[in-house]
């Protein structure tokens, strides 16, 4: 079996320009979707975590995420960064609907 690098996120119910808190928290807005989700899902994943994670999979790679006890196999598809101080903003997880 494979093993795939694993993340936690959390739903998330914070919408709008009230990120700005969950930001300065440390946790790092993200939304779920694709062919495996039935309806778009807003999560949020710890900032530093995600970011080494990235570093060391980028956009190519299958992670396993967990929201709840609910594990999705997903690709990192789009990471949004701010335009001068390059930190992450937003990140959106694709789950191409695997088993």
């Amino acid at each position: 079996m494979v093993e795939h690098a694993t993340l936690t996120a959390r739903p998330r119910t914070i919408i709008g320009k009230q990120v700005k808190g969950l930001r300065r928290s440390g946790r790092l807005p993200g939304i779920i979707y694709g062919p495996g989700i039935a309806v778009p899902q807003p999560v949020s994943v710890d900032a530093h975590l995600f970011e080494h994670l990235y570093r060391q999979v980028g956009t190519n790679t299958l992670v396993q995420l967990t929201v709840n006890g609910q594990r999705y196999l997903v690709f990192i598809r789009r990471v949004e960064r701010h335009p001068w101080r390059q930190e992450i903003l937003h990140v959106d997880f694709y789950a191409p609907g695997l088993a």
